[in-house]
């Protein structure tokens, strides 16, 4: 399902969307409630959030129960935020961010990093 146009959604939208379990994409919305990643974290989906630009720690968190994701307009991350966001098994990062992930990856797992 293909929403790109959408830029908000109600308290009640992500819960309906949720049950998608082929892909969800709201490349439209730009702001992240928490609300909503809570709800878009119970879906099978791959979800396609482009617009957003920054999340919260806690929104980390919750996203990172999914399995994939498409956050490529992430401009930074806090490391919690890398932590969080290691879990998911399909992860779409700018490369910045994407380097970032991977060297969070190689420290927890007892490897240096990347120099």
């Amino acid at each position: 399902m293909s929403l790109n146009g959408l830029e908000s959604l109600t308290a009640k939208q992500p819960g309906y969307f949720s049950a998608n379990q082929q892909e969800l994409f709201l490349n439209g919305i730009e702001v992240l409630t928490d609300e909503t990643a809570d709800a878009l974290s119970q879906s099978e989906a791959e979800i396609g959030l482009n617009g957003v630009v920054s999340i919260t720690d806690y929104q980390a968190k919750s996203l990172g129960k999914l399995k994939k994701i498409n956050l490529a307009s992430l401009r930074k991350l806090t490391d919690n935020q890398a932590a969080s966001l290691s879990r998911v098994k399909s992860l779409y990062l700018s490369e910045a961010i994407r380097y970032q992930i991977n060297t969070y990856e190689r420290v927890r797992d007892g490897f240096q990093p990347l120099k």
